[in-house]
């Protein structure tokens, strides 16, 4: 995405969120997070949003915006959008509300990958040891991912720390490459 579109979509999102902003709470972000990385995966939905037929557009948004359980203010945010026909960015719009939301709200978004399953006792100690380390909320998604062979890694978009056997045999590789 170039510089222009990206300052056009933080414009959008904080248009959206000075109007909505009082209402717009963590159960929201959660929403707008699985609507944002189901648009990653398919992109073109939003140009089925912009259909030019009235009737079949309002139907489209509202079953997206049911699909999701996006806050009501999302109708008005996708009305502008396509009326500024610019629903190509509603993925990146939806991605600096999730960042604008954290900000404000002095939180950090995190996925956490383990493999095997991080207990509860071990979650709840790196969640602490993240929050004591940024002096941040965290917010966090937690799964299972085997490509790690046996280790851990924790990402969100500005930081990534990783102690994985595959992150390992990667820097090996990298050292062998050279």
């Amino acid at each position: 995405m170039d510089g222009k579109s990206l300052r056009l979509a933080n414009k959008y999102a904080q248009a959206f969120l000075n109007w909505q902003g009082d209402q717009f709470d963590e159960s929201n972000f959660w929403s707008v997070l699985h609507a944002r990385q189901f648009l990653v995966v398919h992109p073109s939905i939003a140009n089925y949003l912009s259909w030019p037929t009235v009737g079949m557009r309002v139907k489209l948004i509202k079953i997206f915006l049911e699909r999701f359980s996006l806050p009501v203010g999302c109708i008005k945010l996708l009305d502008v959008l396509y009326r500024h026909r610019r629903m190509h960015l509603l993925q990146h719009v939806l991605h600096c509300l999730i960042e604008q939301y954290l900000i404000k709200n002095r939180q950090a978004y995190f996925e956490l990958e383990s493999y095997p399953a991080l207990t509860q006792d071990q979650t709840t100690k790196l969640i602490y040891s993240l929050e004591s380390r940024l002096g941040l909320k965290i917010l966090y998604r937690e799964w299972v991912n085997p490509e790690l062979i046996a280790g851990l890694r924790m990402s969100s978009t500005q930081w990534r720390w990783e102690d994985s056997i595959s992150g390992k045999l990667r820097a090996i590789q990298k050292e062998l490459i050279r």
